[in-house]
């Protein structure tokens, strides 16, 4: 597969064609971004994540989506914090 965009959404869908996959069909996800991880719209959109209207209500399925961004963060956080220890990683960078 091919994911067009770094940011919270190609993320996103990345993560989720890798973990509905079978373990054994050999999925491969190449991720393109010109200005790679985050350094678009994502990289500057502090609001973007947060379960509320602009009237300050929760939005709809907002606390479910809350739940699953933070989620799928600290999921990142591990997995870099788990390349940093391993010279043996399935995240790599391509050129």
């Amino acid at each position: 597969y091919a994911v067009l965009g770094a940011g919270f959404a190609g993320l996103s869908v990345a993560w989720n064609l890798l973990q509905l996959s079978f373990k054994e069909s050999d999925v491969c996800v190449d991720i393109y971004d010109e200005v790679g991880i985050g350094g678009g719209a994502s990289g500057v959109a502090g609001g973007l994540l947060h379960p509320y209207t602009p009237k300050a209500k929760i939005q709809w399925h907002g606390a479910e989506c809350w739940k699953e961004s933070l989620n799928l963060l600290n999921i990142a956080e591990a997995a870099l914090l788990k390349e940093s220890q391993s010279s043996s990683s399935i995240i790599r960078r391509r050129n």
